[in-house]
């Protein structure tokens, strides 16, 4: 069989059906099995939002994300998708199309030899786990193989370079036998939160997204020992709000009142998921960052073995929550559906002058108290997503397992990252009845737009809110805030609704309140695809947390 046949064999095999990325005569050949196999092509508008779009529609189908380029400029448009799931821990193969094998050292289109003058190779290695270039046909076998089980194993990104002409050359098919890579259950730190609990001298964070089981055992732990659960920024949108030891939201951006709660009393902070990084902290605030944390964590990297708390686990957080439920002796069973899916009144400050720009922080409010109640929302860096982070109040939504309803990404902090996410998301969810709103400001869109042009022809359950102050907004009110002048923020002046419709995409501008109550309906009836939200600029955004951590020494 072919090069490129076995390539698309096995990633059907594992469950792919889709690959995402932009095509070029380098990759042709294996676009060409997949399109002859039926294997979905997905042709994005570039290799970076491609990369983002790939890897959420993997995590959202607890797979992994499959992304092709070209070698050479494909290779280099996805450094920061790449960097965003590796530091995101995200599991994504990349496969790149090289010029062929007899072309290599010559100064050809696209060339990523060392003539190029740049190693595009060790751009890669730095945002992979492993990333091999196939020089011999007979070795796709074992580099293929070794590639999943590195990124099973380190949840990160892993990449293979292939010649178009070993993409047609024949080799000898074996079976795949993928490693499981497992972690280890430490029963002496079982025993220490046994006991930590037993003595109800602790609060739980949840600072990641849990499968529905491991959230019911914590839901129950907590009910019976009457323990207070937060979540963090990360971790926002998984415990539901109807829970009665539900507190609320701790972390940078978000309403200081959980904090001074926290800092009343010497209890053990047991964070479950992500990394004690600033976001999840609050800029690392003692109040949770102290010898009575403890980070209980499925990844190495989020460990950080200079910090200053009681106790890193590393884990399977599901297997350890089953033995830490079992070890409890918790017989009482129970289910975060049987909560009351009352939908939670949103207090809304009346507005002001009808005719005047759009306050934010009114609009998020207002949005929760229409927007339907299978949704999951992402926030892009910058001012949606501390907006985001201040005002969005959602439980967790059900469909076979628990989903996460809020997202944000917060690895690199690209502009941008919430387009290709949600983009993926909305394609994998498209059939359960869930939709997908993407929280944006102008300068994000300015830079990855064609995207959403691309996507139109998918009609995907997804709406674009637009945060339109002509301005680099977090910039602007961070300037205010730390130095009292502004420079280098400011953005053109864009009518978004008619650039879109221009593209074939269905947009409305909202300029004020009158606009907005005129058209809500068609807006939650997903009619619109873009909303063009013209925000009042002078209206600060909650940074100054953030302000305060970047003027720290």
């Amino acid at each position: 069989m072919k090069a490129s046949e076995f390539i698309v064999d096995e990633l059907m095999s594992l469950g792919i059906d889709k690959i995402f990325g932009v095509n070029g005569g380098l990759i042709e050949p294996f676009l060409l099995e997949a399109y002859n196999k039926n294997l979905e092509i997905v042709h994005c508008a570039s290799e970076n939002q491609a990369s983002l779009i790939a890897q959420s529609y993997g995590y959202e189908k607890e797979k992994f994300g499959v992304c092709f380029c070209v070698s050479g400029a494909g290779q280099s448009n996805l450094i920061n998708g790449l960097t965003t799931a590796y530091v995101e821990n995200k599991k994504m193969l990349v496969i790149s199309g090289d010029n062929a094998s007899s072309k290599s050292e010559k100064r050809n289109l696209q060339n990523t030899s060392k003539f190029s003058g740049v190693s595009f190779s060790d751009f890669i290695n730095k945002c992979t786990v492993y990333s091999k270039k196939i020089t011999n046909p007979d070795d796709l076998f074992d580099v293929f193989n070794k590639a999943i089980y590195k990124m099973e194993k380190h949840s990160r990104p892993v990449h293979i370079e292939i010649p178009k002409d070993i993409f047609e050359k024949e080799i000898i098919k074996k079976t795949l036998k993928i490693k499981k890579h497992t972690k280890k259950i430490n029963y002496k730190n079982l025993l220490t939160i046994k006991n930590i609990i037993k003595k109800q001298k602790t609060e739980f964070f949840c600072s990641s997204p849990l499968r529905k089981e491991s959230l019911d055992i914590l839901l129950n732990i907590s009910r019976i020992y009457n323990i207070p659960i937060y979540e963090t920024p990360t971790g926002k949108g998984t415990i539901p709000k109807e829970f009665e030891n539900y507190k609320g939201c701790f972390g940078l951006f978000s309403n200081i009142i959980y904090e001074q709660e926290s800092t009343k009393n010497k209890k053990f902070k047991i964070f479950f998921g992500n990394s004690l990084n600033e976001i999840n902290t609050n800029g690392w605030n003692e109040c949770v960052f102290n010898d009575k944390t403890i980070l209980i964590t499925e990844e190495k990297q989020n460990i950080d073995p200079n910090s200053v708390i009681f106790e890193n686990i590393l884990t399977d957080i599901d297997d350890f929550l089953k033995n830490l439920n079992e070890i409890l002796k918790l017989k009482n069973q129970f289910n975060s559906l049987s909560l009351k899916n009352n939908k939670k009144q949103i207090s809304i400050k009346k507005h002001h002058n009808g005719e005047q720009k759009i306050n934010p922080e009114y609009f998020f409010n207002f949005f929760q108290s229409y927007k339907p109640e299978k949704s999951i929302a992402f926030f892009d860096n910058g001012n949606s997503m501390a907006w985001g982070i201040k005002t969005w109040e959602d439980s967790p939504v059900f469909y076979e397992n628990m989903i996460q309803s809020f997202r944000i990404g917060i690895g690199i902090s690209s502009m941008g990252w919430g387009l290709g996410y949600s983009i993926g998301a909305a394609m994998a969810h498209k059939d359960k009845g869930i939709h997908i709103y993407c929280f944006i400001g102008d300068g994000s869109i300015l830079m990855s737009s064609q995207e959403i042009a691309f996507f139109r022809k998918y009609n995907l359950p997804i709406t674009f809110i637009i945060l339109n102050d002509s301005s680099l907004g977090m910039v602007y009110h961070g300037q205010k805030i730390a130095i009292k002048k502004h420079f280098a923020h400011d953005l053109p002046t864009c009518n978004f609704k008619d650039y879109f419709k221009s593209c074939g995409v269905n947009a409305v501008r909202i300029k004020n309140q009158k606009d907005l109550n005129k058209k809500k309906h068609k807006i939650f009836e997903g009619d619109y695809k873009v909303i063009d939200l013209v925000i009042d600029p002078e209206i600060p955004s909650p940074i100054s947390d953030r302000v305060k951590n970047l003027k720290a020494k």
